[in-house]
């Protein structure tokens, strides 16, 4: 059985903190890289064993361009009993229509 546990895209984009399999607590803190345009650097999303959204927030990108970002993001987990898989993506949006231009992501735990 294969489990993936990150996801690049190849480009500037990454996610450094959470490392796979950290294990988050609320909120988390996510840190990483992108391309920040007029203050906007994408939105991170805290993913359930589901990949259902419970949680997501926007990057606040140190400066314009290639950037440093962090987020604080607060998450409702799904499950109570300890720690579930879950992931931590950062998407990217399209200046053009507002569709995702670019995704990474990370596998993580998430406790409740």
């Amino acid at each position: 059985m294969w489990v993936v546990i990150a996801v690049a895209d190849g480009s500037i984009m990454s996610i450094t903190s959470p490392q796979k399999w950290d294990v988050l607590t609320n909120p988390a803190t996510v840190k990483g890289t992108g391309s920040a345009f007029e203050g906007d650097v994408g939105a991170v999303f805290v993913l359930d064993h589901l990949y259902t959204d419970i949680g997501h927030a926007k990057g606040v990108p140190a400066t314009n361009g290639k950037t440093p970002f962090t987020a604080t993001v607060p998450y409702t987990a799904s499950f109570h009993g300890g720690a579930q898989e879950g992931a931590v993506a950062f998407y990217r949006y399209s200046q053009a229509d507002g569709a995702i231009a670019a995704v990474v992501m990370v596998k993580v735990l998430i406790k409740a």
